[in-house]
C-alpha cells in the first residue's frame, strides 16, 4: 500500500512539475502582463515550431500521467490517497494561476465587463465595455469583443462585478483576483464530488476524484486561461447533490442558478423533471415540479432583474457566430463546396434539428432504461456540443470532464478524456492552419480539424472503451 501511495505521489508530483515548467515558467503573468501582449500562444511564442512542440509534447505527458493517476486511484482507496490526489490537484491549479494566459482573451474580456457594472455602475449586458476610457488599462491588446455587452448570465455578472472592485486600479490584482475566485470553485466541485461519490459508497471516491481533479483541461483552462465554466458547473454539481439527497425541488433550483452563470443548465432541467416523474407519483411530482419553479422564478426575478436588457441583450448579438463547430463546418461545406444558397440558415437548422433528436432519445432512453442523472446530464452536454452549438470553444469540455468524475461507465469517460486532449492540441493545429493560410483555406482546415477534435474521441472510445473498462475493473480487483 505503501509503494502505491507513493507511486500516486509521484504521479502528482511530476504533473505538478511538467505545469511549473511548460507553463508557469514560460509564461509569467508577473512577467507579461506590463507587456500587453496578446493571450495569443503564436504571438508569445514567436511563432516556434519547438514552442508548439513543446506545448503538445507537455499536454500528451500530463494526460499520460492523468491516466496513470486514474489507474493508480482504482487500486486503492482511504484518506491518505485522497489528501494527495487533492493536494496536488490544488498545488497544480495554485502554480498556473501565475500562468498568464496563452490562448483566449476571455479572463481580461471578464475584468474589463464586471467593471462596467462594479466600477462605472452600467448594465454590462447592454453596455459595452469600450464606452469606457480605462478599457485601454485592462484589455491592453486589439480585441473586438471590446464592441459586445457581455453574453453572461446576470449571476456571473453580479460575481464579476464584485471581483472587479477588489482588484480596481491593477491589471495584475485585477487577473489574479479572478484566478484565486476559479481556485476556490475549484476546491468547492473538489467538496461537491467528493460528498456525491461518498454517499454512493467508498469504492469510487478515488478514482472520481482523480477524474476531475488532475485532468489537464480543467486545470489549464479554469486557472491559466481562467475561463468561468467551473463556476456554472458548481451549480450542476450542487444540483445532482441534491438529486442525490432526494432533495428534488433543490435540484430544480440550483441547475437555474446555474443558467444565471451561463445558460447551458437550462438545457438540463427537462431532464430532472422527465426522471422525476418517473420516480415519484404523478401529485407528487407535480406539488415538486410547481415548488422548484416557483422558487426559480422569484429567485431568478430578484438576480436578473435589475439587470433585465430587453432586446439589446448582448447575448442575442453574439449568437449570429459561429466557429470551431460541427454547425460550422456544415455551413462551411454547403456555402464553399456546394455553393448552397442561405447556407447560414440551412446548416444551421439542420444542426439544431439532429440536436433536437439527440436531446430527446437521450430523454426517453434515461426513462426507459432509468440511466442515472449525472450520466443523462452528461449525454445531454455532449449532445449539445456535438451537434448543437453553433459555436464551440475546446474548454467547453469542462462541462464533460466534471459530469464523468460521477459516472460508472468508463467507456464515456474515456471518450471525454479524450475529447479534452484533442481540444487542448487543437489549439496549435488552429494556429498551423492560419499560418499556412496560403496553402490551405478555412475549410479545408475545418476538414481536417473537426474531424479530429471531435470524431477521434468517438472511435478511440468506440474501439477501446471495453479494453480501458477492463483494465480499471481488473485493477480494482486488485487493491
Amino acid at each position: 500500500m505503501v509503494r502505491k501511495r507513493l507511486a500516486l505521489l509521484l504521479c502528482g508530483l511530476f504533473a505538478l512539475g511538467t505545469y511549473i515548467w511548460a507553463f508557469a515558467s514560460r509564461f509569467s503573468l508577473s512577467r507579461l502582463i506590463p507587456t500587453g501582449a496578446p493571450p495569443d500562444l503564436a504571438t508569445l511564442t514567436g511563432g516556434s515550431p519547438t514552442a508548439y512542440a513543446r506545448y503538445v509534447g507537455a499536454v500528451t505527458v500530463l494526460f499520460g500521467l492523468y491516466l496513470l493517476g486514474l489507474y493508480l486511484a482504482s487500486r486503492m482507496q482511504g484518506r491518505a490517497p485522497v489528501a494527495i490526489v487533492i493536494g496536488c490537484g490544488v498545488l497544480s491549479a495554485l502554480a498556473l494561476a501565475g500562468v498568464y494566459p496563452y490562448g483566449a482573451s476571455d479572463l481580461f474580456l471578464y475584468v474589463a465587463r464586471g467593471r462596467v457594472l462594479g466600477i462605472h455602475g452600467y448594465n454590462s449586458l447592454v453596455v459595452p465595455p469600450n464606452t469606457f476610457q480605462d478599457i485601454a488599462a485592462y484589455v491592453p491588446f486589439p480585441s473586438e469583443w471590446v464592441d459586445f455587452p457581455s453574453p453572461y448570465g446576470p449571476l456571473w455578472e453580479w460575481t464579476a462585478a464584485l471581483l472587479a472592485r477588489l482588484g480596481d486600479g491593477s491589471l495584475l490584482r485585477s487577473v489574479l483576483v479572478f484566478k484565486l475566485f476559479n481556485v476556490g470553485v475549484y476546491v468547492a466541485c473538489l467538496s461537491v464530488i467528493f460528498a456525491i461519490l461518498r454517499r454512493r459508497g467508498r469504492e469510487h471516491i478515488l478514482s472520481g476524484l482523480v477524474a476531475f481533479a488532475w485532468n489537464p483541461l480543467v486545470l489549464l483552462e479554469a486557472h491559466a486561461q481562467g475561463h468561468n465554466d467551473l463556476y456554472m458547473m458548481l451549480f450542476v454539481l450542487l444540483a445532482l447533490w441534491a438529486w442525490e439527497r432526494s432533495h428534488h425541488s433543490s435540484a430544480i433550483v440550483l441547475l437555474v442558478v446555474g443558467g444565471l452563470v451561463k445558460y447551458v443548465p437550462f438545457l438540463l432541467l427537462p431532464v430532472v423533471i422527465v426522471l422525476l416523474w418517473r420516480q415519484v407519483p404523478t401529485r407528487v411530482w407535480l406539488r415538486t415540479v410547481g415548488r422548484g419553479l416557483l422558487a426559480s422564478l422569484l429567485l431568478g426575478a430578484l438576480i436578473f432583474g435589475p439587470l433585465w436588457p430587453g432586446k439589446d441583450w448582448g447575448l442575442l448579438k453574439q449568437m449570429a457566430f459561429g466557429h470551431n463547430s460541427v454547425a460550422a463546418w456544415l455551413i462551411l461545406t454547403l456555402d464553399r463546396v456546394f455553393a448552397v444558397p442561405d447556407a447560414f440558415q440551412i446548416g444551421s437548422w439542420a444542426m439544431r434539428l439532429a440536436f433536437g433528436g439527440a436531446y430527446l432519445w437521450v430523454i426517453a432512453r434515461a426513462w426507459r432504461e432509468g440511466t442515472p442523472a449525472a450520466q443523462t446530464c452528461h449525454r445531454v452536454l455532449y449532445a449539445w456540443l456535438l451537434l448543437g452549438a453553433l459555436a464551440f470553444g475546446y474548454w467547453y469540455i469542462v462541462w464533460l470532464v466534471v459530469l464523468a468524475s460521477l459516472l460508472l461507465d468508463e467507456r464515456e469517460r474515456l471518450r471525454t478524456i479524450v475529447f479534452s486532449w484533442c481540444g487542448l492540441v487543437s489549439v496549435v493545429l488552429y494556429i498551423l492552419s492560419s499560418a499556412w493560410s496560403d496553402v490551405i483555406n478555412i475549410q479545408q482546415a475545418y476538414s481536417l480539424i473537426i474531424p479530429f477534435v471531435f470524431g477521434l474521441p468517438l472511435l478511440l472510445a468506440q474501439k477501446y472503451g471495453r479494453w480501458f473498462q477492463t483494465v480499471l475493473h481488473l485493477a480494482k480487483q486488485h487493491r
